[in-house]
């Protein structure tokens, strides 16, 4: 306590010296309860005074910080953390590996306040302002299964990959939101991506030269 007023641990006084002291883990901890309160209790509920008591912070440290709350969801949501496939060594296993990865990445804070945010999209404009800088990452881990696909020479230039990740991906999203009730562990969710992709590339066929074309 200092002065009569509570100091939340994110910031700590100088010695010697008026002012306080950054927290270099307050900015991430704001972020981190940003999403988690966004997916739990929507737009309507999301305050700069909701945000600092669940990230037990200060609510002028909050103020400072961000202008609004829609360049704090910007924020936070450009930051959440996507599903990357490892290199499982071909086209097929990486796809399983990150099917499996998303469908239990929709069943977290951060898959469910994506999916509101998409949602809320449609009625309130201004979210609308970063979405470039928040699909990216999304993107980007997408880009990384292609790339090495055609470096392996399993995909031609004109393979319509986008149709057969949104394919994948579709399936997945599905089964984990459609079935809020459903425990998916990491053994469910290996087979069933599995399922998935295999039908997925059933719509393809093997050229002469051994790489995966569109079906005729």
């Amino acid at each position: 306590m200092r002065g009569g007023h509570e100091m939340h641990g994110e910031e700590e006084p100088r010695a010697g010296r008026r002012g306080r002291k950054r927290d270099p883990s307050l900015s991430e901890r704001v972020l981190t309860a940003a999403v988690e309160l966004y997916a739990e209790a929507g737009w309507s509920a999301f305050s700069f005074e909701a945000i600092a008591r669940a990230a037990n912070v200060g609510k002028p440290a909050v103020y400072r910080r961000w202008s609004s709350r829609e360049e704090l969801l910007g924020q936070a949501l450009a930051q959440l953390s996507w599903p990357i496939a490892a290199d499982k060594g071909g086209l097929r296993a990486d796809l399983v590996d990150w099917a499996a990865r998303m469908m239990l990445w929709w069943k977290t804070p951060a898959g469910a306040a994506y999916l509101r945010w998409l949602v809320d999209l449609r009625y309130e404009v201004d979210l609308g302002a970063p979405y470039d800088s928040i699909v990216q990452g999304r993107a980007t881990a997408l880009d990384d299964v292609l790339v090495r696909a055609e470096a392996r020479g399993e995909i031609v230039a004109d393979f319509d990959h986008v149709l057969l990740l949104e394919m994948v991906n579709g399936a997945v999203f599905s089964r984990a939101l459609a079935t809020p009730w459903l425990d998916v562990t990491e053994s469910y969710a290996a087979r069933y991506a599995a399922r998935c992709v295999d039908l997925a590339l059933a719509t393809v066929t093997p050229s002469t030269s051994g790489r995966l074309t569109r079906r005729s």
